[in-house]
């Protein structure tokens, strides 16, 4: 295989050299710089020189007007440069100040007056503000943004929220999931998964599962460039957006900094749901431990003046901090439910004795006290924690080295090797996530890219680079043994069933770019390929998972269940539950007896009578070795149709060459998607060619990767490697014939002090009838149709400079994601008497009578990663951006947008409500953000020192203010009833049905329950000011030499922004499915806040600058 690629490698690289075609606009990680070269009259000069200079490196490039005077310098570095126009017979044409951004292509036109060549005119002036031939949606956060903006963990990245169409993906409220890593970036209501981020043009992505690979310091990144929308062809790899960063070199001048950030307790706020049992047992609120600092280096400067540059960096971070788990057991978590108390009042009013002996007895059970269910108490359950602030620590360390190269007048090269080594003990836990939940995780990477610029002549230049990347990643469980308890709407304890996950990744890149200019064609071609290879150990499930749910046995079904729960307290119930219905007919109440039909257990007295709905766990060899081939092709024309007019037309093609060894369900491998072929076209018009006004759009096909983790599922998953064996609490006729036997297991842990002791082995398990294949699995694989999921988008923009370094901008944008991947169980179909299918799985309540049953019922779940998903975006974004001139510059943009989907990702705890009716879960996207404002600015201090000056001028003077202020509404959330209401196996994903206040179901005119859409929760907006202010003091020696002082502040007014809800809501009635999270209840009651976004905190840092 590894021979065959490297063949078709070598034949496309020979192909692509000896082709003529190419292409326009700037590059990944550079600008471009173009213009006419003109006489007083406007008549074109043919043949003048025009010498493009870097004033940090003093290295130039000339070129020569074509017969139209246009010059054009591709593949420049973004910097400061100083263009210089000489024509005999004219006096020469010095431009100073002109700054280039990545991505940029900025036209600077000149005209020359007729004089003497030696005579020459020097202006000072800047790029143009608007850039008269981009196409796509796209902002640059430059230098000075980047230096002086406060961000909260110095992880620059954030920084994209600060650009109008881009939220948090992070920022979404799930149950038990701690949702596997992704960039954190939703672009267009694209999931975190769906960008690419690249550092000097080379991927910077951890292709397992699509999020980013260790980045730079912040103190060694230039600027980045946001693409949101219509990225040209050279782009790719992502449905989504485009991150493109450029890492600083050396200059022509020594130049660094010493630097420390350091955070305290004693400088913060308390966490919201940070508390403390005093000795009594009562909460009091309690500040949590929290120590960071950040120390670090830069350094750079000339090798060889105006020749050779080198730059390192290194910055080291150490935090003792904590996280916050809002579990605890309040006094209404241990009280009978609303519904319960409601029945049992009853009885206890009745001035009849039985009755109220009924009552009574029912309180008395169903009451957790410390006497009667000790366990529930006890340290090793964890349940009662006398400290929510649970401390974690955090040491990581990065470094890197670029070093750029001028050879002769034809060739430049750079070298770039970063390195970064984290080590994190206690991640991926906190609000009802115990710290047993969460985990260690070490990662290890290393990147090395190199790049050539080769200039045949000016019209005629080509970009090689080559980067190798090595990532190692090792996600380890706090607690090693198991299970997972997971105890629905309460706490998710003990060992993440997912994990442990060891891996390595290997990442081959080769990539060439080929430029040539022809009379109004700026063309541009290229190749990107890269080989992967892909080592882990992942033991998905090993750990094994008990399921707690609310209504594991409803009231009416206890009796004749009982006798089946061997080893199970349940039996204990039978007098008392089987009298209520009786004694509330004697009384005369049959408004009651349907209530108590559909009165539940919650899921704490479940766990008390020792009622698992489901135990599964997973045996086998998690080893695999992956490799795939990532290709991809592009042409694109830049064409000037005429002065005012720009066109951009491209081809882009894709393809992935996923491992092909052959699995259960798939005997020619994971299917390649080989017809991913995306245009792209975009327009900039100028209606009134005085580049001032700009209307700008465009559309095109953007592919997406399927990632490593869709060839693990189809590898190992399936039951080959790994076979998952699955003991419910309640009989599947023909299915699973061990009824009761989940809550064997869970007695023979418990009763045997096995619980978070040891992992139960397959002998554990046969003393139930159990061994790995005995009883149908829980299969996890890949259809043999899957694709590569792609979106279509469409943008369209006008930008108009109001006056001088002042522009307003409005653009619609349009994001259409198709195929996009999803999970979901195959092996369901409707029921068919015809056919003689059995009962329903389980008695059920509500009359909700399932109406699915197994296509294979020697399979338990047939559980597809499958591009079956689709979204829509639309949205609206305004914005008013201000350069850097008077001393101040801001950005200020208000975005209105509505995202849907049917799918948030491919995890089998986020599959469908109803798996045969996708169409139903067609909503409001977990990305929707429906209204976004962010303004972000830099004020540097107009006064001026000196002993001349007053001194309240000398106070003031070099002090920088920079704020930020984020006002977003919140994202919706999914209800969830807490139990398997439609008999698919799946208990995660149900959602709850309409009831009326006395418990009763709300039916349709042809007499069924309404089930809540997915995503009517309606989250908590978000508000917060965070802000800086830096104080430069001037040192001996040069200018630049200073001791920079800083203070940030992040989320200054300490606003309370809530992060999760518990949406565990089972038989509570609502008045309307657009539930919002109350502080009036606690975090294990339903629609209770479960954990908050950090408090007011402060960070003091000192810079020496030099």
């Amino acid at each position: 295989m590894h021979r065959h690629f490297i063949r078709v490698l070598f034949l496309l690289m020979a192909a692509f050299l000896t082709s003529h075609t190419v292409y326009p606009q700037a590059g990944s990680s550079s600008a471009e710089l173009k213009g006419k070269v003109a006489d007083q009259s406007e008549a074109v000069l043919p043949g003048a020189t025009v010498t493009v200079t870097q004033v940090s490196t003093s290295v130039a490039r000339s070129l020569i007007t074509d017969e139209r005077g246009e010059y054009r310098a591709a593949f420049l570095p973004p910097g400061s440069y100083e263009v210089k126009a000489e024509m005999p017979g004219f006096s020469a044409k010095i431009l100073r100040g002109i700054e280039l951004t990545v991505g940029q292509t900025s036209v600077i036109n000149i005209k020359l007056t007729i004089g003497e060549l030696a005579t020459e005119v020097s202006v000072t002036g800047a790029a143009p503000l608007i850039e008269i031939e981009k196409t796509q949606q796209a902002d640059v956060i430059d230098e000075r943004r980047i230096q002086n903006l406060p961000i909260n963990g110095r992880n620059y990245l954030d920084y994209a929220f600060l650009t109008p169409g881009v939220t948090d993906s992070n920022a979404l409220i799930t149950f038990s999931l701690a949702q596997t890593p992704t960039s954190g970036v939703s672009v267009g209501g694209q999931s975190g998964r769906s960008n690419n981020v690249s550092v000097d043009g080379a991927d910077n992505n951890d292709y397992a599962v699509g999020t980013v690979r260790s980045t730079l310091s912040q103190e060694a990144v230039q600027e980045f460039q946001v693409n949101r929308s219509n990225f040209t062809a050279e782009f790719g790899k992502a449905s989504g957006g485009l991150i493109n960063i450029v890492s600083k070199s050396g200059t022509n001048e020594y130049h660094g900094n010493l630097f420390a950030f350091l955070r305290n307790k004693k400088i913060q706020a308390r966490e919201y749901f940070s508390f403390s049992r005093d000795a009594q047992g009562t909460l009091v609120g309690t500040k949590q431990p929290f120590t960071r600092l950040q120390p670090g280096f830069t350094f750079g400067g000339p090798l060889r003046k105006d020749k050779t540059f080198f730059f390192v960096n290194y910055e080291a971070l150490t935090q003792h901090e904590s996280r916050i788990v809002s579990i605890g057991l309040s006094d209404r978590m241990l009280q009978p439910s609303p519904s319960q108390l409601q029945i049992i009042s009853v009885l206890e009013g009745s001035d009849r004795p039985t009755e109220r002996a009924t009552g009574a007895q029912m309180r008395n059970l169903l009451t957790i006290t410390r006497a009667r269910y000790p366990f529930t108490f006890s340290r090793q359950l964890g349940l009662e924690i006398p400290n929510t602030a649970i401390p974690f620590l955090g040491i990581s360390n990065n470094a890197s080295l670029r070093i750029d190269h001028k050879m002769g007048d034809k060739d430049s090269f750079f070298f770039r090797y970063n390195f970064t080594n984290s080590d994190n003990q206690g991640l991926n836990f906190g609000g009802l996530r115990a710290p047993s939940r969460g985990s260690n995780l070490k990662i290890q990477d290393h990147a090395a890219v190199v790049s050539n610029i080769h200039i045949f002549n000016p019209k005629n230049i080509n970009e090689f680079r080559f980067q190798y990347a090595d990532r190692y990643f090792n996600s380890v469980p706090t607690d090693p043994y198991g299970p997972a308890m997971d105890i629905f709407g309460v706490a998710f304890i003990g060992r993440d069933f997912f994990i442990p996950s060891e891996r390595r990744e290997r990442r081959y890149q080769w990539a060439d770019n080929f430029s040539f200019t022809r009379g109004r064609h700026d063309f541009k071609a290229g190749l990107d390929i890269s080989h992967l290879t892909f080592d882990t150990d992942t033991r998905v499930f090993f750990g094994g998972r008990f399921a707690f749910t609310g209504i594991a046995v409803p009231w009416t079904s206890a009796v004749p269940g009982a006798t089946t729960l061997e080893g199970s307290t349940v039996a204990n119930l039978v007098r008392p539950f089987g009298e209520v219905e009786r004694a509330l007919t004697r009384l005369g109440r049959q408004d009651l007896v349907a209530a108590v039909r559909t009165s539940t257990f919650t899921t704490l007295q479940s766990l008390n009578y020792n009622m698992p709905a489901f135990y599964q766990q997973g045996f086998g060899n998690p080893v695999v070795t992956l490799s795939t081939q990532q290709l991809a092709f592009y042409i694109q024309d830049g064409i000037k149709v005429r002065p005012g007019l720009f066109l951009n037309l491209g081809l882009r093609y894709d393809v992935e060459l996923q491992d092909k060894t052959p699995g259960r369900f798939l005997p020619n491998g994971i299917n390649r998607d080989k017809n991913n072929f995306g245009p792209r076209v975009g327009f900039s018009w100028d209606p009134f060619n005085n580049g001032k006004t700009i209307v700008r759009g465009g559309y095109g096909i953007y592919y997406a990767p399927l990632f490593q983790a869709i060839s693990f599922v189809g590898r190992v998953l399936d039951g080959t490697q790994i076979v998952q064996l699955v003991a419910p609490l309640r009989r599947i006729p023909g299915v699973i014939e061990l009824p009761g036997v989940s809550a064997r297991i869970f007695s023979l842990m418990r009763d045997n002090n096995l619980l978070f002791r040891r992992t139960l082995t397959p002998a554990d398990l046969e003393q139930f009838g159990l061994r790995p294949g005995s009883t149908p699995p829980a299969i996890f694989t890949v259809p043999p149709n899957i694709v590569n999921p792609y979106s279509h988008q469409v943008s369209f923009g006008i930008e108009r400079e109001v006056v001088k370094d002042f522009s307003v901008t409005a653009n619609y944008m349009l994001n259409r994601g198709v195929k996009q991947l999803r999970s979901r169980n195959a092996n369901l179909r409707l029921k068919d008497p015809r056919l003689g299918d059995s009962p329903p799985f389980f008695d059920l309540l509500f009359g909700v009578v399932p109406q699915q049953t197994l296509i294979d019922r020697s399979i338990a779940q047939l559980n597809y990663a499958e591009t079956s998903g689709s979204s829509i975006y639309h949205g609206l974004a305004v914005g008013v951006n201000k350069r850097f001139s008077r001393h101040f510059q801001f950005l200020a943009s208000y975005s209105w947008s509505k995202a849907i989907d049917d799918t948030s990702d491919f995890i089998s705890d986020l599959q469908p409500n109803n798996q045969l009716d996708l169409r139903n879960e067609r909503s409001l996207s977990s990305f929707d953000q429906r209204q976004r404002f962010v303004l972000s600015g830099v004020l540097d201090s107009p006064f001026k020192g000196g002993v001349d000056q007053p001194l309240y001028a000398r106070f003031l003077t070099n002090i920088v203010v920079a704020p930020i202020l984020t006002i977003g509404a919140g994202h919706p959330f999914n209800l969830l009833f807490g139990d398997d209401l439609n008999g698919d196996l799946n208990f995660n994903v149900d959602r709850p049905i309409a009831l009326t206040r006395d418990g009763r179901p709300v039916l349709t005119s042809s007499g069924k329950p309404i089930f809540a859409g997915r995503n009517t929760g309606v989250g908590p907006d978000f508000i917060s000011m965070d802000v800086r202010v830096a104080k430069r003091i001037g040192l001996p020696g040069k200018e630049s030499n200073n001791l920079e002082l800083i203070v940030e502040a992040f989320n200054l007014f300490n606003h309370p922004n809530f992060s999760g809800i518990n949406p565990f809501v089972g038989v509570t009635p609502l008045s309307d499915f657009r539930a919002q999270g109350s502080k009036k209840v606690s975090a294990t009651d339903p629609l209770g806040f479960t954990s908050a976004f950090a408090p007011r905190q402060f960070q003091v840092a000192v810079k020496l600058n030099f």
